[in-house]
């Protein structure tokens, strides 16, 4: 039976100019993580759970969170300046727009997986031509063996018309104003077309994500990874930090050696459980999680096994633990999610029928 699982958890999850130097620009850069950039990932993986709480509410509401799940975001006062996407679209696919003004960033945020119909989203797994879903603009730039996953896709569709407003409408009222865009899970996948298509329409955005799945094939990969160099926030708009944790099996999915699937690089392995953190059940973990520079490995390349994907593993539950319980604001999204721990764990105790 144990055979079967990877199988399972594949239908589960599923304004400057662009740079575009070749994919050897990603490879020979110098990358290194400070103590300050783990606080940037730790602020940035609040925004992205506070997505799972506050996608729905009013615009001009404080963002706030259950669990301790935002606490900075909430001290700063940050508030929803528009709602992203729709609960009736095909895929269900939500989020917000908000505004610090501590840090005087307009965040852009996506929700993960919580309904059946993101589920169906992150199950489409076919690749599709990124013409097909992606603006003109952007699908000229990188060319025509760009692929896409066509569930992330749809689901970036379904609230496109909805980002472009939502910064248009923050950038109006905070001109000076850094944009950030974030996701975990789904949301991730989704934050990362976003941050492609942001960027082809002028906007200097950086972007963070956390257990995000493969999104698309090579062309796509190395032309999002090739976009600028790592840095401080803010400081070119093409920072990217794609931030996995343990063995996670979510951003080792779709399979690449299957179904060409690649990652943009490069990739942050939050290698270890970290500390200060209060475990209830193996690999899921309560409160604030601490991490340390030498505990965060960096891995270049588009599918490098020295990182996440070299600790294949069924362990959802480090899906859910990302500096914080990340999906822990919303008790439902949370129990949704805990059933696939219940469900793998007994999978992985009946014998393999292979």
């Amino acid at each position: 039976m144990k055979s079967f699982i990877p199988a399972l958890l594949a239908a589960s999850v599923g304004a400057s100019p662009l740079y575009r130097a070749g994919k050897s620009a990603v490879e020979s850069r110098t990358i290194a993580v400070t103590s300050t950039d783990i606080s940037t990932f730790a602020l940035y993986a609040q925004w992205a759970g506070s997505a799972y709480c506050n996608s729905e509410k009013t615009v001009g509401s404080t963002v706030t969170c259950s669990e301790s799940v935002c606490t900075t975001v909430n001290a700063n006062n940050a508030t929803i300046v528009a709602n992203l996407g729709s609960d009736k679209t095909e895929t269900d696919m939500i989020g917000f727009a908000g505004y610090d003004p501590v840090k005087d960033q307009i965040v852009v945020t996506y929700r993960g997986s919580s309904s059946i119909r993101n589920w169906l989203a992150n199950i489409q797994i076919d690749q599709v031509p990124c013409s097909k879903y992606l603006s003109a603009g952007l699908s000229a730039s990188i060319g025509s063996s760009c692929k896409l996953h066509e569930g992330f896709a749809k689901a970036w569709t379904s609230l496109s018309n909805d980002t472009y407003n939502g910064v248009a409408k923050a950038l109006a009222a905070h001109p000076s104003a850094a944009i950030v865009v974030t996701g975990h899970s789904l949301g991730g996948a989704v934050a990362t077309i976003a941050a492609a298509e942001l960027r082809s329409k002028g906007y200097t955005v950086d972007l963070f994500t956390y257990g995000s799945p493969r999104v698309g094939n090579t062309g796509f990969v190395s032309y999002l990874s090739s976009q600028g160099p790592v840095g401080s926030v803010g400081s070119s708009g093409t920072s990217h930090y794609r931030i996995t944790h343990m063995d996670d099996p979510v951003p080792q999915l779709p399979p690449s050696d299957v179904l060409n699937y690649f990652h943009t690089s490069p990739e942050f392995w939050l290698s270890n459980a970290g500390v200060a953190a209060t475990s209830t059940e193996p690999g899921y973990f309560e409160g604030k999680i601490d991490y340390a520079v030498s505990d965060v490995k960096i891995c270049t390349g588009y599918e490098s096994y020295s990182c996440n994907a070299g600790d294949p593993s069924l362990n959802v539950a480090a899906h859910l633990s990302y500096f914080e319980p990340i999906s822990g604001c919303n008790s439902d999204v949370l129990a949704f999610k805990k059933r696939d721990l219940e469900i793998i764990a007994r999978l992985q105790d009946q014998p393999d029928m292979a």
